[in-house]
């Protein structure tokens, strides 16, 4: 079976498949097969958000974040991540907590906005997971807990795939690098016993 071309997608787009309305508008945002537009994407991404698609919400909402081919809207944006995240999206769950803990569009707080990396988490965002372990080394909202930061740096690396979050995992092995130095070993055993524990929790899930 042959990859659709841009001319289906757009034909499939246009009939109004929001799949490929998500498609057209991920080829817009990146100049794939397209001279890029993040106007084009925005319009593409809001008629399959209509519909209700996850991806396209979420898609939307970043670029009403970043102020990319529609004004910039933080309010809009929230709207359209929660949207997006009552339908599961990691993406999201981790974009709603970026925004409480920025205090975009909501007031600032801290413990919504580590609430949303946590459900980030628990549908496997390595992203969270990185935000979750920085919080808890740099006691941001929470008490500094070492152990704890060690565990989510720890599952950072183990939920990173090969060659697509070469930043994130880099940073998480830096990070695991300087709390080996720091834990001792009887805390180091707690580390592992947490990351175990939670990853079989959500081997369950």
């Amino acid at each position: 079976m042959h990859a659709p071309g841009i001319a289906e997608i757009r034909a499939s787009a246009e009939s109004g498949d929001s799949s490929a309305q998500v498609a057209l508008g991920d080829d817009y945002a990146t100049g794939r097969g397209v001279t890029q537009s993040y106007a084009e994407a925005a319009r593409w991404y809001g008629r399959a958000a209509e519909d209700g698609d996850q991806a396209a919400q979420c898609n939307l909402g970043t670029l009403y974040l970043a102020g990319q081919g529609v004004a910039r809207d933080y309010a809009k944006a929230v709207e359209l991540f929660r949207k997006s995240a009552a339908q599961e999206s990691p993406k999201a769950a981790f974009s709603l907590g970026l925004m409480y803990m920025n205090g975009f569009g909501v007031n600032q707080d801290l413990a919504a906005g580590r609430q949303w990396y946590l459900k980030a988490a628990e549908r496997g965002s390595p992203e969270a997971m990185l935000r979750l372990g920085e919080i808890y080394h740099d006691g941001t909202g929470v008490k500094c807990d070492l152990v704890e930061a060690y565990k989510w740096m720890h599952l950072t690396i183990n939920f990173t795939d090969e060659g697509n979050h070469p930043g994130i995992e880099s940073r998480a092995r830096a990070a695991l690098k300087e709390l080996k130095s720091q834990l001792s070993r009887q805390e180091m055993e707690e580390a592992e016993r947490r990351t175990e524990e939670w990853f079989a929790v959500y081997q369950e899930s």
